[in-house]
């Protein structure tokens, strides 16, 4: 499968110390403008949005993570998720550019259940290192701010397939499902909810 417009792991529907710090409210991307020129207007919290707490589903995915990357790609994840649902895979790798410098990336794949979704539905938690603009991240959207952070939002008909937001030089973006099961609240909601693990510095190895 293509990834970004160059190749990169299969999805599944293809189917460390740190600490938690709001991160929809500190990231550093303050001052991106929407396609119009205006700032990006802030998205208010809908009263229900389908979501649930489960901070532990996401940091623990994080924490699988992190062993395998550095403190300069810090991984973001949920901590607010569909009712029925799990991380089921994890993993970091590497992709190229066009121009062929690599660049280091996770994916963090949410498997929705099967009480009210469809089998076999899920969703990408994805973040690349060092790559501001990638591809997927040219498509027509919107910008919305929550906290200090603004989010770019594609629609796709009355529905969000996708949201993206850059930190520090790298991107990130959360992919709906294929059939885009989540509502937009649900997708913005899992957004509002982000939380950053800022992986520890890989060990050197000791030469003999």
């Amino acid at each position: 499968r293509e990834l970004l417009g160059v190749s990169g792991p299969p999805d599944s529907a293809d189917k460390s110390s740190g600490t938690g710090t709001g991160a929809a409210a500190t990231g550093s991307d303050q001052t991106k403008q929407s396609r119009t020129g205006r700032k990006a207007p802030r998205a208010a919290a809908p009263r229900d949005d389908g979501l649930i707490d489960n901070p532990d589903a996401g940091a623990t995915a994080a924490k699988r993570i992190a062993k395998h990357t550095g403190p300069s790609l810090p991984i973001y994840y949920p901590t607010r998720i569909p009712e029925i649902a799990a991380f089921a895979t994890q993993r970091a790798y590497h992709l190229r550019d066009q121009d062929k410098k690599t660049h280091a990336a996770y994916v963090m794949v949410l498997q929705l259940g099967v009480g009210g979704y469809p089998v076999e539905d899920y969703v990408n938690f994805q973040g690349v290192r060092g790559w501001e603009d990638p591809p997927i991240l040219a498509a027509e959207h919107s910008d919305v701010k929550i906290g200090s952070t603004t989010f770019s939002v594609y629609p796709d008909g009355d529905r969000v397939s996708m949201v993206s937001w850059t930190a520090d030089g790298n991107s990130y973006w959360i992919n709906n499902t294929l059939v885009n099961t989540l509502t937009g609240d649900q997708m913005l909601g899992m957004a509002r909810s982000l939380e950053i693990k800022v992986p520890n510095p890989k060990k050197q190895k000791k030469s003999k």
